[in-house]
């Protein structure tokens, strides 16, 4: 008896030391995968922290976009504007064109009337003008004093 006495005794402890390291392996387990739980929440709670972020992101950029959009939509028509602009530009331009011919052709029109009616003038003036007096051998020439006859000056009246 004190022989199986032993033998369970001897058993025993061995199944308390198996039973102790059993703990203890199973207490290292635990806090490995408490260790593992806790990085696995640090680690989710990082990656909302990164899913919030990416959502910012994402909303900028498409913000940016919308921007962009409506700066090339406003590029566009500053550039129907502008051709618009060079357009009337051209048009006016080639009024001025047309115009400045105009009055160069009426300066010349112009010159040619004033010279037209300057030789009309000079050839009605000289159609106006008295003939010149005829001199004849047999008249006497004006006495001082008096007019030459036909001139249309008067005499003057004799003291």
């Amino acid at each position: 008896d004190a022989h199986i006495a032993a033998e369970i005794e001897k058993m025993r402890l061995e199944f308390s030391r198996v039973v102790k390291e059993k703990e203890a392996e199973a207490m290292k387990k635990m806090e490995s995968v408490q260790r593992a739980a806790s990085m696995v929440d640090v680690g989710w709670k990082e990656n909302q922290t990164l899913k919030g972020e990416v959502a910012r992101l994402a909303e900028g950029q498409r913000s940016m976009e919308r921007e962009l959009a409506r700066a090339l939509a406003r590029a566009g028509e500053l550039e129907k504007e502008r051709d618009e602009a060079r357009r009337q530009c051209e048009a006016m331009r080639a009024d001025l064109d047309s115009i400045t011919a105009k009055g160069q052709a009426v300066v010349r029109l112009n010159s040619q009337l004033m010279a037209q009616i300057k030789e009309l003038s000079v050839e009605r003036r000289s159609q106006d003008a008295p003939p010149p007096p005829q001199q004849s051998p047999v008249a006497s020439p004006p006495r001082p004093g008096e007019g030459a006859p036909g001139s249309g000056t008067p005499s003057p009246a004799k003291p």
